[in-house]
């Protein structure tokens, strides 16, 4: 029930700012619940007003090689995917 309050006030926010996700990558360093999801995650935006973004959902798996590095070393990366 909290997560969703805490979506609905994100969504609202980026909304408001007319800002975009362009990257997600779980911070390895906060671990994962008991559901195996990221506690801690980091988002690039993109200010949509500035540069056009489609609405496209991404069907990468994340991390992103040479893109994204553990945040801590000894602690295996947190896999996230999108559209299963």
């Amino acid at each position: 029930m909290l997560c969703i309050k805490i979506c609905k006030k994100i969504k609202k926010f980026l909304n408001k700012l007319n800002l975009k996700i362009i990257h997600i990558h779980a911070n390895n360093y906060g671990g994962v619940d008991k559901y195996g999801k990221p506690k801690v995650i980091e988002l690039s935006l993109l200010n949509s007003k500035e540069i056009k973004v489609n609405n496209v959902f991404s069907k990468k798996e994340y991390p992103i090689l040479n893109l994204d590095f553990k945040n801590f070393k000894r602690r295996d990366e947190i896999k996230i995917k999108f559209n299963e």
